[in-house]
């Protein structure tokens, strides 16, 4: 049985971080902005930079997602790394940003 534990990331993201730090996992609503990054939002307006998996546009008009991969730092931002996405519904609503 694996062991888990609960982390925060300055973006105020809560996910699941196993013991080796190599699957974590992330849910919102998926976005790209206006600079063509992918974005994750959640319901209190967070945001944090994602990249990686190949399908992350299909998802990315704002459909809710549950994004599995790594964190890791880029040039000061926090930044996921998406190996997988698990889709979730076809639309949300995240909250205005903070």
């Amino acid at each position: 049985m694996r062991k888990l534990t609960l982390f925060f990331v300055p973006a105020m993201f809560t996910f699941l971080m196993a013991a080796d730090d190599k699957d974590a996992k992330m849910t919102g609503c998926l976005t790209k902005d206006a600079s063509g990054e992918y974005v994750l939002a959640n319901d209190a307006g967070e945001r944090v930079i994602v990249k990686g998996a190949s399908d992350l546009e299909k998802h990315s008009a704002n459909h809710k997602v549950t994004l599995h991969g790594t964190q890791k730092t880029e040039n000061g931002k926090i930044v996921f790394q998406a190996e997988h996405v698990t889709h979730v519904a076809n639309s949300c609503v995240a909250a205005p940003a903070k």
